[in-house]
Formats: structure tokens, C-alpha cells, sequence
């Protein structure tokens, strides 16, 4: 799915979980140990793959 999505391979060891529904978006869910510094959080919610791609490179080890 982050193939998909386009998300560059050295994020994929920062995810723990993703899911997408089409009501809601894209859902990621970080690994223990990593943050989101535009969510505050583990937690990644948005509604485009855009966001996805530009989100996601706003993480990091805590």
C-alpha cells in the first residue's frame, strides 16, 4: 500500500500500522519511538495521498 501511496521506502520502517477508507482517508500508525512533529503524535490522519507523501517526511526517532 505505501507503493501506492508513494511514500519513500526509508519511511516504512517508522509504520506500524496504515489504513485508508474512502469517507475518511489515510490512516498511519508510527512504531514506538517515533513522532509526527505536524501531529504532535504517533498518529498520521489525511485525506490525500499529497498530504501522505508531505506528512510522513515530518517524522522522526524521538
Amino acid at each position: 500500500m505505501l507503493e501506492k501511496w508513494q511514500v519513500p521506502r526509508k519511511y516504512y520502517e517508522m509504520i506500524e500500522d496504515l489504513s485508508y477508507t474512502k469517507g475518511e482517508g489515510y490512516f498511519i500508525y508510527l512504531k514506538k519511538g517515533y513522532v509526527n512533529d505536524v501531529t504532535g503524535s504517533r498518529n498520521i490522519h489525511c485525506m490525500k495521498t499529497s498530504e501522505v507523501r508531505w506528512i510522513i517526511g515530518k517524522t522522526h526517532k524521538r
